[in-house]
Parts: structure tokens; sequence; C-alpha cells
């Protein structure tokens, strides 16, 4: 029998001879796991929306929800910009084609919308159960954001960071689509009534308080109660007063002002340019006029439908009952009914369009009639005060709606239920260590074997 230290020096041996196979496999596997994770390297996110009608896939707005907007390229374009990233289109397609957006059912759910059903087949006496889909739909208010960030070039350090600022500029897009929109007051706030002649910068001041009306009306038409914000101390119906109060009290004196003083920069200009409004606005009437002709002769030559009941009634026969008349009544039809509210408009149409021409017309024959005069200073002064209310009252309305949305409309609407994690990581760091440790085992085992083998091949050279 052979002694512990033959034993130890074979084993050595072995292990020596051994050592770059446990090298090779230990690195073969490291980087079969290392491909196999990079292909499979994601960072995902789960966010949630929470408003009205969602489940029926519309929008706040009523129109189709596509949730695919939370990676398209404006949102990916202000991610990697706040990372420091190339906002190319090159780099923006590429990091979009990384992301997906998944809609997640609830189990519960899905059986409901799937079912099994057993088949009874004749020919080959046999049940055989298939799966049916039911004829309804479903959307889902819970999605999935993930980000395979490694097609995109992105180290996983960084994925969930950037994963963290796409959701921080979807959210803050959210809320201002549906929400308070920011283009539209940068819109009113685009236009430098300096560059206008006196009478046309007050029209174009007068068209924003219009504007800003209509979307007070529409937020106060969504005000379920009196909305009060909290950051202004406001409500919609005392912003509206503000305007009105706006309107009244400043534009229409310094509109007043410059008409009775026929003020302008050029009024030559002027006369000419109310001049080609006026035969502009003659031209409108009379396409409107034509309109209006046509729509009278369809009400005119438009037939009803008409229905007809019989009357029963009691003739003293041997039945009792007897047709002793019918009941006719016009059908209500949508077309006719399309065709009085054309009408309808095509008056008010031509009514507001003669009211501008005898404005227009009116503001000429002074121009041409009489001097200028009033002080240029006292208009400038009136026009710039305007145009600083106008400026407050957007900050307030800006503040109120928004306030409004958030805590109000569109309180929850979305939600980050899950921040946005390396899963795959920890998991592929236990599997790899996990497999390692199993290869190389084996791999000593069969060390271990060898040894054993090469062991009896001694003895029985020795024997022999």
């Amino acid at each position: 029998m052979e002694s512990n230290s033959t034993w130890r020096a074979r084993l050595t041996g072995a292990f020596k001879k051994w050592l770059g196979i446990f090298v090779l496999a230990f690195l073969l596997v490291f980087a079969l796991h290392a491909i196999f994770l990079s292909e499979r390297a994601t960072c995902s996110a789960l966010v949630h929306f929470n408003y009205t009608r969602v489940e029926s896939g519309v929008d706040p707005n009523g129109h189709v929800f596509d949730p695919a907007e939370m990676k398209n390229a404006e949102i990916v374009r202000r991610a990697a910009g706040a990372m420091g990233l190339d906002t190319s289109e090159e780099t923006v397609e590429r990091i979009q084609g990384a992301l997906d957006v998944l809609g997640n059912i609830d189990e519960k759910v899905f059986r409901t919308l799937t079912e099994n059903v057993s088949i009874f087949d004749k020919e080959k006496e046999e049940i055989a159960e298939v799966t049916s889909i039911r004829e309804s739909s479903y959307f889902p208010a819970d999605y999935t954001f993930k980000f395979h960030y490694a097609d995109a070039g992105i180290s996983a350090q960084d994925a969930p960071r950037f994963l963290s600022e796409c959701l921080s500029a979807y959210q803050e897009f959210f809320y201002d689509k549906y929400g308070y929109q920011t283009a539209f007051e940068l819109s009113l706030n685009d236009n430098d009534y300096q560059t206008y002649d006196y009478i046309d910068a007050v029209d174009v001041l007068n068209n924003h308080l219009t504007t800003l009306r209509a979307y007070l009306s529409h937020a106060e038409g969504q005000d379920n109660r009196r909305f009060v914000s909290t950051q202004t101390g406001y409500s919609f119906p005392d912003l509206i007063d503000t305007l009105d109060t706006i309107r009244s009290e400043n534009v229409d004196w310094v509109t007043s002002y410059i008409v009775s003083n026929n003020m302008t920069k050029d009024r030559d200009y002027l006369i000419d340019y109310y001049q080609y409004k006026i035969e502009d606005a003659e031209r409108a009437l009379a396409q409107q006029d034509s309109r209006l002709y046509i729509l009278n002769r369809q009400l005119e030559s438009y037939v009803k439908t008409n229905a007809v009941f019989p009357i029963m009634g009691d003739s003293g026969g041997e039945d009792g009952n007897e047709v002793s008349g019918q009941f006719e009544f016009t059908q209500p039809s949508q077309m006719y009914n399309s065709l009085i509210n054309q009408k309808v408009s095509c008056q008010t149409s031509m009514s507001e369009t003669r009211e501008q021409i005898a404005m227009l017309t009116r503001r000429m024959e002074r121009l041409q009639s009489g001097e200028s005069s009033g002080s240029v200073e006292i208009v400038e002064a009136q026009l710039k005060t305007i145009d600083e209310k106008i400026g407050q009252l957007l900050s307030d309305i800006q503040r109120t709606a928004d306030d409004f949305y958030k805590s109000e409309q569109l309180e929850n609407a979305f939600q980050i239920l899950k921040e946005p994690k390396n899963e795959i990581l920890s998991i592929g760091l236990r599997s790899t260590a996990s497999d390692i440790v199993s290869v190389e085992a084996l791999l000593f085992g069969l060390c271990i074997l060898s040894v054993f083998r090469s062991s009896r091949k001694a003895k029985k050279k020795v024997a022999q």
C-alpha cells in the first residue's frame, strides 16, 4: 500500500498538470457569462398611470393614449443632455432602439381574456383542448420601462441614472401636454407690441386677452369645485375677472385715445393697410353670402321623412278592432339639423364681417380727414402698462393652472412604482460564481480520478 507522501506527490503532480485546464475553464466560463450578461444587460423601471378612462386606452384629453411617448426623441434628447452625452440624431435613434415600453397585464385579467375550450373530435374520438381568445380589449395602467443599455453604448453604472432622467423628462412632458401647456404661454410672449403701429399693437394685446379668456373658460369648465390655488390664492373666475378688468379699463381706453386722436407711426401705410383689409373682408363677405344662398336652397328643397302610425278604434264588429285613423309625425333628421347649424354659423360670420368692414371704414375715413394729435408718450406708457399686466396675468395663470392639474385634475396621474435598477447584474454575478465553482469542482474531481487511475496502472505494472 502506498504511503501518504506518495499520494501527496501524485496529487501535487496531477494538480500542476491540470492547473492550466483549471485556469482555462475559469476564463472560459467567465467569458461566456460576460457575453450572456452583455446580451441581457437591462435596466428597468415600473410606472403607473392613474386618471379617468385610462383603462379605455385614452389619454387625459380623450385621445388615443400612446405609451411609446415615454421614449420619443425629445425625451431621450433631454435625458442625454442632462447626462452630458452626445445628443446627435444618430445617438438619439440608437438609444430609442434600446428602449422598450411593455404593458403589464395582471394574471387575473389575462385569465378573463383567455379561456380553455374542450372540443370533441369525432374522427379521432378524443377531446382536444384549445385556448380561445375572447373578443375584448384590455389597456394596462402599469408599464415596464426597459433599457438595454449595452446596445445604447451606456455603462451599467450610468444606466439607472439615464433611465431616471428619461422618466423625469417624461413626467414634465406629461403634465405639460395634458396640464398647463408652456408652449401656449411662450406663443403669447413671442410678440413684441413695439414693432407694430399703435392701433395694431392694441389689436395684438386684445387678441392675447381673447385667447387667454378662452383658455381660462376651458379650465373653469374642468373645475368641478371652485379650486383656489395655494400658490397664488386665485381661482379661475378670479383670473377671468382680472382679465376683463384689463380689457375694460386699459385696452378700451388706449384704443379710444389712439382712434380719436388719429395716432399712427405711418399715416399712408396705415390707410393702405385699412383699404386692403376692407377689400379682403368684402371678398370674404361675398363668399359667405354665396354660401348662405346655397344653404337656403338646400333647406328649401330638403324633404323630411314622415312616420305614419295607424290609430285603432272600436267598430263594433266581431273582432271589435278597426283602423279609425292615422297619426303622422316628422322624424328628426341629423342632416337637416346640420344644415340649420351651418346657416346660423354663416349668418353670424357675415354679421361679424360687416362690423369689421364698418369699423375699418370709419378708421380710414378719420385718418384721411384729420391730422394726428395726442401724446405719443401717453400711448407708449399705456401700452407698456398693459403688456406688464398681461405678463403678470400669464404668470398667475401658469402657476394656478399648474397647481390645479397637478393637485386636482391630474393628481398622481403618473407615478413611478419602481425606481430604475440593474437587476440582472447581481443575479448574473451569483450565477457566474456558482457555475465557476461547479466547473472547477468537476475538474478537481476528474483530477482526483486521474490520480486513482494512474495509481492503479502503476500497481499493475509493478505486479507484472
